[in-house]
């Protein structure tokens, strides 16, 4: 069987709930769109796996950290089936608006600056690209809340080293599960239509997952691009999932602690003033960089060992 080709788009997709955040919309379009235009000229048929996490059950994961270890599991086993039902639902309703090229508020949700020529390539030829969301997981969806609980209780409590580690192990954990996910549903797609081309489109947090897919097997194209602040933890759930020596993550996570105590009430009294959100941006990549330098200024012998400089 012949390699079948990926195109990876890492970059800013903002947080749907954060008016302030931003989604590279230049960024996607212009990576994605001439590998898409390319392929579907070729008559080859395309499949795009937009980014999704359906969090209408986090309350409900949220509840289970208070349960014992051995309790979990049939908990967790009822919120998989309701996200595998809704997994189901979305891709019939996608499959109903994009296969005909019908634009609507649903379809936008999964607009990351690329839809109108989508449903443009759809309405010449019906069905040529698809869209599937991510496989739906319980236990990842567990791991983001998981993540959500210790990084707050990492900047609150004492214990802020040991339990910015949990959030680190918990973040590499979610993203380990979904992108595995997507290996999963890209290799079972790859034998049903031998000669399709795959688009990802990720946040940037999310570059490590190319490493899942043999370059026997698959033909990747990757980009990225950050466009906003960055801190350590994209590297530090790099190495978490790659399976680094345990003692690597406790020197990320001081890094990462010692940036964002400094840098979170920074941020936090720029925002309280309100500026423009062009102006908002080019001081908080400011206050990233200065903060960046004070973590590494702080561990100077962590961060040489990992590789960080001033």
């Amino acid at each position: 069987m012949a390699r079948t080709k990926v195109l990876f788009a890492f970059g800013e997709h903002g947080v749907r709930s954060d008016p302030r955040s931003s989604l590279d919309r230049n960024f996607f379009r212009g990576t994605i769109l001439p590998f898409l235009e390319h392929h579907v000229s070729e008559r080859r048929p395309a499949f795009i796996l937009p980014e999704l996490v359906i969090t209408d059950f986090k309350d409900h994961a949220k509840t289970i950290l208070a349960l014992p270890p051995a309790e979990r599991p049939t908990r967790l086993q009822l919120i998989q089936l309701f996200l595998s039902d809704m997994e189901t639902r979305l891709n019939t309703a996608l499959e109903a608006y994009l296969s005909a090229g019908r634009s609507s508020p649903f379809t936008e949700l999964f607009d990351w600056g690329y839809m109108d020529a989508v449903l443009a390539i759809n309405r010449n030829r019906p069905g040529a690209v698809r869209m599937l969301v991510e496989p739906q997981f319980a236990e990842g969806l567990f791991a983001e809340v998981e993540a959500e609980h210790y990084f707050f209780q990492s900047m609150e409590g004492l214990d802020g080293l040991e339990d910015l580690a949990v959030h680190i192990r918990a973040c590499a954990k979610s993203k380990r599960i979904r992108s595995s996910g997507i290996k999963m549903l890209m290799d079972s797609l790859r034998h049903a239509y031998p000669n399709a081309v795959f688009i990802v489109p990720r946040g940037y947090h999310h570059k490590w997952m190319v490493d899942l897919f043999p370059p026997a097997d698959y033909e990747v194209t990757s980009f990225a691009r950050i466009s906003t602040f960055d801190s350590f933890i994209s590297d530090a759930i790099t190495a978490r999932n790659r399976d680094v020596d345990p003692h690597l993550l406790l020197q990320y996570a001081a890094l990462e602690l010692a940036y964002l105590r400094h840098f979170t009430p920074r941020a936090d009294t720029l925002i309280a003033h309100g500026v423009s959100p062009e102006e908002e941006s080019r001081q908080l990549n400011m206050f990233s960089a200065e903060s960046k330098r004070h973590a590494i200024v702080q561990h100077p012998d962590i961060a040489r060992e990992l590789g960080y400089t001033i």
